[in-house]
């Protein structure tokens, strides 16, 4: 992909946690780091045959159980997203039941086929023909779908979408670890859970691993209106296919530059889910380059962690002024990049000043105050826990209302009745079943950018070290107001 003038680019923003201090007895360093694409919709993509798609089908005894419901709604899930997948893709169609079975293409059992009329047709009138039974080995799934996808290692951008109402079979733990390792890196997985007996923990590791998003499904007719399941789930793959159809750019890379009395202390993407890439990182000579896979035209936030040697003079000597610590860059194929950004952190005896109200730290605290009270909340409804329930999700009612958050209400509409936002008085729905708490689950993975304008520096806002609040003596960052009690403080620079 080449770059014209005016063509895709990238923007490369930083914010410290708690400004450009840590106190003097923290090691550590916390830099957020935000990384914006822009377009690559306005550009030609690799070759439809650069890609790769396997749609993976539980259809397994259960998908049939209670009725015919869930199978039926898989078979039109399927059958969309095969329609929706661009003409010269290749692809492939794999049933999941006690093992992985190719059912399409029907000559070509170990690869896959490029989209065309014919194959498109057939695919389609396959999906449509899935019957349920037998039992859910989906390491034996993720096994199958890598091996299809590595058939065609020509391709620039590899992709696995996964339906499931259940669990990988018991006793099975180090296998769907070891197939999950095999698979890191090789493609990009994103999965849907449905029905009752699907493990959203299970489900977000895997597309953790995969680098992809766990969903679930609404509530039906709930307070937000939710459509029909047929619905949800038909949307929800057609939206997968065309999300990866937008991706355009390979691969980026975050490359990071400590100064050598620092060290690398780890890596994690923030949005738009929460994973650990600490693992993926590579030291190239002093440089830590960290691969982020493929993007379209996004924005995404991540966490750099970095430890200093308190033996080191150097940082003796940044507690006495702002010690540069590290650089932090972008290296991509046909993209501008912007210049590497250098981070500087001063050590203080002081507490340091406290995190820019509103920042991008705050924002991504609140976020995961939020989701970690939600996650409570359908823990002690599984534990039967009523009272608790509706604490932990009243809780993150407050938060999301505080935040203006809408999207996040009306998902948690679908598990609690809101009595008042503002306090978080909610009451727990009677009717709540297994598969309602495991989409909520899953989506308390899911993190909302911070909002343009609040991701600024803060180091460029705060002035100076913390004064004490005259009321109750806590430190506060001059121009902002005391965390600890309230009062505004107005004393200025």
């Amino acid at each position: 992909m080449t770059t014209p003038d005016g063509g895709p680019r990238a923007e490369l923003t930083t914010a410290y946690e708690r400004d450009q201090y840590a106190h003097a007895d923290d090691r550590a360093v916390g830099v957020l780091v935000g990384v914006t694409v822009s377009g690559l919709a306005a550009v030609a993509g690799p070759p439809p045959e650069h890609r790769s798609e396997v749609i993976v089908i539980d259809c397994s005894g259960s998908m049939a159980r209670p009725s015919l419901h869930k199978i039926a709604v898989a078979r039109r899930a399927a059958a969309a997203a095969v329609a929706a997948l661009p003409e010269g893709v290749h692809f492939a169609l794999v049933k999941g039941t006690g093992t992985a079975q190719v059912v399409y293409p029907w000559h070509e059992p170990r690869g896959t086929v490029p989209v065309t009329a014919r194959t498109r047709e057939e695919a389609i009138r396959t999906a449509l023909g899935l019957t349920a039974h037998g039992g859910t080995r989906i390491d034996a799934w993720l096994d199958t779908a890598h091996d299809l996808l590595a058939t065609r290692q020509d391709a620039a951008f590899r992709h696995a979408l996964l339906l499931t109402d259940g669990r990988n079979r018991p006793g099975a733990e180090a296998e769907l670890s070891r197939v999950l390792h095999a698979c890191a890196g090789q493609f990009r997985g994103d999965a849907l859970g449905i029905g009752d007996l699907w493990d959203a923990e299970e489900l977000t590791r895997i597309t953790g691993r995969l680098n992809g998003l766990a969903h679930g499904v609404a509530r039906p007719g709930a307070d937000g209106g939710a459509p029909p399941l047929r619905e949800q789930v038909t949307e929800l793959f057609e939206g997968f296919v065309h999300a990866s159809a937008a991706r355009k750019l390979r691969e980026l890379t975050i490359c990071v530059r400590p100064e050598p009395w620092l060290s690398f202390g780890g890596f994690r993407q923030l949005t738009p889910v929460d994973l650990d890439l600490t693992a993926r990182a590579r030291d190239r000579g002093g440089d830590i380059a960290i691969p982020t896979g493929a993007w379209a035209d996004e924005t995404r936030w991540y966490r750099l962690r970095l430890h200093a040697d308190a033996t080191d003079p150097r940082f003796a000597a940044a507690r006495r002024a702002a010690a540069h610590v590290a650089t932090v860059g972008l290296a991509a194929d046909g993209l501008a990049l912007p210049p590497a950004l250098d981070i500087a952190v001063r050590w203080t005896d002081e507490d340091p000043p406290l995190t820019n109200p509103g920042g991008a730290a705050e924002h991504f605290a609140r976020q995961a105050e939020m989701n970690e009270a939600a996650r409570r909340g359908a823990r002690a409804v599984e534990e039967g826990d009523t009272a608790a329930a509706e604490r932990h999700f009243g809780r993150a009612v407050r938060i999301a209302h505080e935040n203006g958050n809408e999207v996040r209400l009306a998902q948690l509409r679908d598990l609690v009745l809101i009595d008042a936002p503002d306090t978080g008085r909610v009451r727990l729905r009677p009717d709540l079943s297994r598969g309602d708490l495991q989409t909520e689950v899953a989506r308390s993975s899911h993190v909302r950018n911070p909002a343009p304008g609040v991701a600024a520096d803060s180091a460029a806002q705060s002035g100076g070290l913390a004064r004490r609040c005259p009321v109750c003596g806590a430190p506060v960052p001059p121009g902002r107001f005391c965390n600890a009690c309230g009062t505004a403080w107005e004393g200025g620079a």
